[in-house]
């Protein structure tokens, strides 16, 4: 009884009687990096775990599609990384989540120069009419990664001249395009961007 209470904090204590639910969201890595000269990520980025626990009152998780850590920053990256990221703190109301942080594992890479000629294939050649192209193929530069310098060939890409240019538009020239190109490797130019074609009656 001698002592006064100047202060109590909190003042207010708030209960919250809304219904819980759980729900598992994807990570989706947010990252900042640079690296040395011709060093590049060389195949897919692993997040493990790659998805999150979130757990909170239902129309919260609503509004709620994937979960994103901390953005990863780093400068003169030429090695594999291999580092634990914290997961950013929730804005919404009651909600957690589980795990607080996750492993990122980026495969780096040092990236070469590699020329290959990929045969032109023909779409939407509708009338199976006898399309003469010329060239036949195209030459795709690119930069690969040296552990993957061997294993990627033309199977891995796919050229295509579409003949609707010419029938829909009258285009005089087809315009070539990637329509599969391996993800890691960056391309540098395509010769030629433009070719020639007869069509024979």
């Amino acid at each position: 009884t001698s002592q006064k209470i100047i202060s109590v904090k909190p003042d207010t204590l708030y209960f919250d009687f809304s219904k819980r639910t759980v729900k598992k969201v994807p990570v989706e890595l947010v990252s900042n990096l640079s690296f040395e000269k011709q060093y590049g990520v060389s195949s897919a980025i692993d997040i493990s775990p790659n998805y999150v626990t979130v757990s909170g009152p239902l129309q919260e998780l609503d509004k709620i599609t994937s979960w994103q850590p901390d953005t990863l920053a780093l400068n003169g990256v030429q090695r594999p990384l291999r580092t634990r990221v914290s997961m950013k703190h929730s804005n919404f109301k009651n909600v957690s989540i589980f795990p607080a942080n996750v492993e990122v594992r980026i495969p780096v890479d040092e990236f070469t120069e590699k020329t290959i000629e990929v045969p032109i294939k023909i779409i939407n050649n509708k009338e199976f009419l006898n399309v003469k192209l010329y060239p036949k193929k195209v030459r795709i530069t690119f930069l690969v990664s040296l552990a993957s310098y061997q294993q990627v060939n033309e199977d891995f890409i796919e050229a295509v001249v579409d003949l609707e240019e010419w029938k829909d538009l009258g285009h005089s020239k087809l315009q070539v395009r990637l329509i599969r190109f391996p993800d890691y490797c960056k391309l540098i130019k395509m010769t030629p961007e433009n070719i020639d074609f007869i069509i024979e009656k």
